[in-house]
């Protein structure tokens, strides 16, 4: 690891930062002819420990040169690196493939609707840019899902800052040209200056690769000053990249063909034009095509190299095994659509049905001594028997220090609930909050409800008398009100009610992590096998989301719970079959 990425153009100039990343290749298609890995190179761990990793697209799995880049921690020996591999397709991706940990700046717009760049004028001076000169869809990606849509006819840039200015770098995009007589779309890490015409801010120097057909109309073009490439322009991915090191000075290479080489370079932001001349000439041709960028990458130079690497180790890149836990003889009675709730590192499960017959006791697991114990109330008042009811754990109220569980509504046999109780921890005694008829969210079962940090309850969905339900509500328990939010938030300004595609549906999941909420699952009549998209909700904002994601068919009646920033999911019923699996899904 060299020592050597300092500035020295001035005693106040900041240290490059260093991202110990390192190149690794491996000969994945025999690996896969072996049996030895999975046709998507994901069941791959780099050390026991699973550093963060990245499988390049080019040439992509399954090839005799795959490329894998892999961060490393400081102070870790890369000698010591180990493969750990597994070839079973019943092994589920690794989580640690994380192109963001990995690389300096990562943009692979995974993330339909949304981006990391911002818009802006096309230097640091202001500028309102054209709308909707761009979109984040499934047009054509390289890899992934999703790629970013340079829309036909419009002008506009794109830009993302880094930390720290380094010189010492690679930046890569990949880039689909239309192939339009008239065109300019370009990638650029040190953009700087701009000039003006009229009203209109221009792009000014600065280096760049791409379409500038104000240069050569069917040739790629570098600048500045602009100047052919003598790469011919085809309707295909491209890959660009301009690499920086302050030994070997800069080059930028078209499909790693070298096109042009100079001195060393300063990034300090990834800035993406589409329809722009330079100086002061305006050429309004230059919007009247279109483009497509992915997986846009800078990687800092760490220094460090690796040989590629034959000695793996035919291990499950992680340890996660089911184990059966030996509670003793007392149990509880078998049942299905209880509620389970943990507080301090003990389970709390009340309620549930078996053979048409609700309960309505309360039984107490005990991780640390793996044990079960009926719970010994202190009062003869409790909930009357019931199944498919929510239960959360909640200070009760605001600020007392005392924690309770509150379940709601639920169902025993044909008979609709939706009264409120409190269970006391401290006491061991349930309370009655609220009677029948008293809370808005009224009769209902199979709705699922979590708590905010802020102490409100949020109950959505369900089944009710009218049918499925995507109602969403926000509950003050202390004060015994619940606000209908389904529509939107009254207080803020710009909010948006439950979207279309949230549809009313029964048996789903929620979870709540700091002011936002996550739903995932369900079902109704309509979509019996179930629901399989991810749902975010922004509190402070009251701002339903459908997060991008690749999950495996739709589930009901399942678990979930968090574990290291991912929900996880296991069992429930999948296309009308009972399913035993679990996956994982990333929240951040």
């Amino acid at each position: 690891l060299r020592d050597s990425n300092i500035i020295n153009d001035g005693a106040d100039m900041m240290p490059e930062p260093v991202r110990r990343t390192v190149m690794i290749t491996l000969p994945t298609d025999s690996l896969i002819l072996n049996g030895m890995l999975n046709k998507d190179c994901m069941d791959i761990s780099f050390t026991e420990a699973s550093f963060p990793f990245y499988v390049d697209p080019f040439p992509g799995c399954n090839n005799a040169e795959t490329v894998f880049y892999v961060r490393l921690p400081e102070n870790f020996d890369e000698t010591l690196l180990t493969v750990y591999h597994g070839g079973n397709s019943g092994m589920m991706k690794n989580p640690a493939h994380m192109p963001e940990m990995v690389f300096e700046m990562y943009e692979g717009f995974e993330h339909l609707g949304r981006s990391t760049f911002e818009s802006g004028a096309a230097c640091d001076e202001k500028e309102d840019t054209e709308d909707m000169f761009y979109k984040i869809d499934t047009t054509l990606p390289y890899a992934g899902k999703g790629s970013l849509n340079m829309m036909h006819g419009k002008r506009g840039t794109l830009f993302k800052r880094i930390p720290v200015p380094v010189r010492n770098f690679r930046l890569r995009a990949w880039f689909w040209d239309s192939g339009a007589v008239a065109a300019a779309h370009f990638i650029s890490p040190d953009y700087k200056t701009c000039a003006e015409a009229g009203s209109v801010t221009l792009i000014g120097d600065g280096t760049s690769v791409g379409t500038y057909t104000l240069s050569h109309a069917t040739e790629y073009c570098v600048g500045q000053p602009w100047d052919t490439s003598a790469v011919p322009r085809t309707n295909a991915w491209h890959r660009y990249e301009i690499v920086s090191n302050e030994q070997e000075g800069m080059s930028i290479m078209i499909d790693g063909a070298v096109v042009k080489q100079g001195d060393a370079i300063e990034l300090d932001k990834v800035l993406l034009s589409a329809g722009y001349g330079v100086r002061a000439m305006i050429h309004e041709g230059l919007v009247m095509s279109h483009a497509i960028w992915d997986e846009i990458s800078v990687l800092l130079d760490s220094g460090i190299s690796s040989d590629t690497v034959m000695d793996t180790k035919p291990v499950a890149w992680s340890p996660r095994t089911w184990e059966l836990v030996d509670v003793g003889k007392i149990v509880p009675p078998p049942r299905y659509s209880h509620s389970a709730a943990t507080y301090e590192q003990q389970l709390y499960v009340f309620g549930g049905e078996r053979s048409g017959y609700s309960f309505n006791d309360m039984w107490v697991f005990n991780f640390e001594g793996e044990s079960w114990s009926p719970m010994r109330l202190k009062s003869n008042t409790i909930p009357p028997a019931r199944f498919d009811h929510s239960a959360v754990i909640l200070e009760h109220p605001k600020g007392s220090g005392e924690h309770k569980m509150v379940i709601y509504g639920g169902r025993s046999g044909h008979v609709f609930l939706d009264d409120m109780w409190a269970f006391s921890f401290k006491n061991s005694t349930w309370e009655h909050l609220a009677g029948p008829g008293i809370l808005s969210p009224g009769l209902r079962f199979g709705h699922s409800a979590v708590v905010s940090e802020s102490g409100l309850m949020y109950i959505f969905g369900g089944y009710t008398g009218a049918g499925f339900s995507n109602e969403f509500f926000a509950c003050n328990v202390t004060q015994l009100v619940c606000r209908d939010i389904t529509q939107s938030c009254e207080e803020v300004a710009g909010s948006t009610g439950v979207p279309n595609s949230l549809a009313p549906r029964y048996a789903h999941t929620m979870y709540a992590d700091n002011e936002v909420l996550f739903l995932y699952g369900g079902s109704n009549l309509e979509n019996s096998d179930g629901f399989s998209a991810v749902y975010k909700y922004s509190i402070e904002q009251c701002l339903w989301e459908e997060l991008d994601s690749v999950l495996p068919e739709g589930r009901y009646e399942h678990t979930m719970a968090v574990m290291n920033n991912y929900l996880v999911v296991h069992g429930g019923h999948q296309d009308g079959n009972i399913t035993g699996d679990v996956f994982m899904f990333p929240i951040g």
